[in-house]
């Protein structure tokens, strides 16, 4: 059963990237879209599709690798060292 905390903090995870582009630009959050001209709703439409394509097949596969790395890495170390390993030792490992 999930407590309340963890289905905020999921459904905060889900809305990153809304938060930041209206804690960025502010103005956007303002205006009501049956307000706006069909053109740029079309390239509001367009900006959001190129946005999620790129963070799907070109941000998205790098974050899964770094994660990967990461984890091996940690994995690594553990069994190495006996212990858990600090972030200085991790990154001379993952690093140097």
């Amino acid at each position: 059963m999930r407590t309340l905390r963890q289905d905020i903090d999921r459904r905060f995870r889900g809305q990153w990237l809304a938060i930041a582009v209206v804690a960025l630009f502010p103005r956007i959050a303002r205006r009501k879209p049956g307000y706006d001209s069909p053109m740029r709703v079309l390239r509001r439409v367009a900006l959001g599709t190129v946005l999620q394509f790129a963070l799907r097949h070109w941000v998205r596969p790098r974050l899964r690798e770094a994660t990967a790395l990461h984890r091996r890495g940690t994995a690594e170390l553990t069994e190495r060292l006996g212990r858990e390993p600090t972030a200085e030792e991790l990154r001379e490992h993952l690093l140097g």
